[in-house]
């Protein structure tokens, strides 16, 4: 397993449930901001034609990216916690 799958289980299974809930509450917030950002450099890119800004709009996708993946992996923790106490 690498280094956050050993972290990770490290954690109860409680505690994995509460860390899973923050990390759905960082998305959502992140996820306003971004909005709100994009639609910041959008009004400028096409106001002051400086088309260029829109470049930076790849960029804010990376941050989801790292917390799908972080989620994703917290789930399958989960999962697998529940998988083996059913055993």
């Amino acid at each position: 397993m690498n280094k956050k799958g050993s972290k990770l289980a490290e954690f109860t299974i409680d505690e994995l449930i509460i860390k899973r809930k923050k990390i759905i509450g960082a998305a959502i917030a992140l996820c306003i901001v971004s909005i709100i950002a994009l639609l910041i450099i959008f009004y400028i890119a096409f106001t002051k034609k400086k088309y260029g800004l829109l470049g930076i709009t790849g960029g804010i996708s990376l941050a989801f990216l790292i917390i799908l993946t972080s989620l994703n992996q917290i789930d399958k923790e989960i999962s697998l916690r529940k998988q083996n106490v059913k055993d």
